[in-house]
């Protein structure tokens, strides 16, 4: 197969004609979301094709000519990623709730799990949302803990924040927790959720966090992309050097153009914080060996960098198996810790045996 040279990059070209009318599909709609939103009506024709900084640098890149690289900017998600239900047991209630932060924001959150078990945050991967805390609504109810799962500034509930950063997030996290009347609780971010889970761990109290997890997490841009997917190597390096491009062709379903590609920036820009820095609470760090990815080599490094980290590898697993098969590993390791993780009874083969937590 034909490939293309993009950067430090070697893009697959399908032996397929272009489509380069795909394209100018999406930048012309785009422009008229954007003419809409300013309150000029609909676009007239002539505006929307008078679009000379996208279609200048898609065709100094060549973008009309790889509809391999053209598809990947016009997705609203990086790689595939499968779908989940919510369990009956669920109600719409837990699912859908919000409040008002002291900024007049709204931040939407979902619960899972116990409703009255040991609280613990969960924070959602790029791109997601707080419905990805279903897929540990099961364990987290065998295991009486109550997930609690914040949709970020700009998507699902949550209002945009401008110039967010990664750090504002431990703030509204705080502010939550105060509002669930929650005193202590645990952090844990899978995928893009891992910086914000670090974010946690280095500015709140060690009083409030009782422990801190990354799920096979995004690691800062210093450590490269390196046996990352071409896909998602292609994204990055994108986002960090021409956001503006990328900022285009990206949309979100939630009422906020351009959401995920301005998040999908934050990890490739300073964090505000150093991995060494974050003293205030050990970290544990679960990664499958077959990542493509968060490969495994960032979090080995992430681990040599952090001052008090544990890094557990899952021989054979990948981004996407490695959670769904180790979630009562990860969470009974996350909240009773390495001593009382070896007794726990989630790991017995009686999944439907009653235990009690009362000495966490």
């Amino acid at each position: 197969m034909a490939s293309i040279r993009y950067g430090r990059v070697t893009v697959p070209r399908p032996c397929i004609r272009p489509l380069l009318n795909r394209l100018q599909l999406g930048i012309n709609h785009s422009w008229s979301q954007k003419t809409t939103s300013r309150g000029l009506g609909t676009a007239p024709s002539h505006h929307r094709t008078r679009l000379p900084f996208p279609l200048a640098v898609s065709r100094a890149w060549g973008l009309q000519r790889n509809q391999a690289l053209r598809d990947l900017l016009l997705r609203r998600r990086i790689g595939s990623k499968p779908s989940f239900t919510a369990p009956e047991s669920l109600s719409s209630r837990r699912l859908s709730q919000s409040f008002t932060l002291s900024d007049g924001r709204t931040l939407g959150f979902a619960e899972y799990g116990s409703p009255n078990g040991i609280p613990a945050f969960f924070l959602h991967g790029y791109v997601g949302s707080r419905a990805d805390g279903v897929e540990w609504h099961d364990t987290a109810a065998r295991l009486h803990v109550r997930i609690i799962c914040m949709d970020r500034p700009g998507f699902g509930l949550s209002s945009f924040q401008p110039n967010r950063r990664i750090l504002d997030l431990p703030g509204d996290l705080r502010q939550l927790a105060r509002h669930l009347n929650l005193r202590a609780y645990y952090v844990f971010g899978q995928s893009g959720g891992g910086p914000y889970a670090l974010a946690c761990a280095y500015a709140l109290p060690k009083g409030e966090v009782k422990g801190v997890g990354v799920v096979a997490g995004m690691a800062p841009w210093e450590f490269g992309s390196k046996g990352m997917k071409w896909q998602n190597r292609v994204i990055f390096n994108a986002l960090a050097t021409v956001p503006r491009l990328v900022r285009i062709f990206v949309e979100t379903g939630s009422g906020c153009r351009g959401c995920n590609a301005r998040e999908g920036t934050l990890f490739t820009k300073d964090w505000g914080f150093r991995l060494e820095d974050v003293k205030n609470h050990r970290v544990l760090l679960w990664w499958g060996t077959e990542d493509e990815n968060a490969p495994i080599d960032m979090g080995r490094l992430m681990a040599q960098r952090l001052p008090n980290a544990e890094l557990i590898e899952f021989k054979g697993d990948t981004h996407y198996t490695l959670i769904p098969k180790r979630y009562p590993e990860i969470l009974a390791r996350l909240i009773r810790g390495e001593e009382r993780e070896r007794r726990s009874p989630i790991l017995a083969r009686d999944k439907n045996l009653a235990f009690s937590w009362s000495d966490v």
